[in-house]
């Protein structure tokens, strides 16, 4: 089993090496929503997108980018930040958050596991 740990890693190395090298985490951190959510040349594509998956009616499609979407943004707000960026964390700050995920991971099952189409 420790060969197969081993093996992993090294198949890994290379792309935990590129990740770092081109400051992926730091971009993502450094992203600007408004800009980037008043830009044509993302809302349109965006558009298109949840368009044709509107019209495919692919519901399923559009409730995971909407949510997808949401959690992309909420990582953005102040209340995140604020428990990201502390050292200790109490209890009524995470109680919601995970309240939140849980009540999106069981929309989620229900779309994709329990309801048939």
């Amino acid at each position: 089993m420790p060969g197969i740990i081993d093996n992993i890693a090294e198949i890994l190395a290379p792309v935990a090496r590129f990740v770092h090298d081109t400051k992926v985490p730091e971009q993502i951190n450094s992203i600007d929503y408004h800009g980037l959510f008043t830009n044509p040349w993302f809302m349109v594509p965006l558009t298109a997108v949840i368009v044709y998956e509107l019209f495919r009616r692919s519901i399923r499609s559009v409730v995971s980018i909407i949510i997808f979407l949401g959690v992309w943004a909420f990582f953005g707000t102040p209340y995140m930040q604020e428990i990201l960026t502390s050292d200790t964390v109490t209890l009524d700050k995470i109680l919601p958050l995970i309240g939140g995920a849980v009540l999106l991971l069981a929309v989620l099952v229900y779309m994709y596991f329990l309801r048939s189409e």
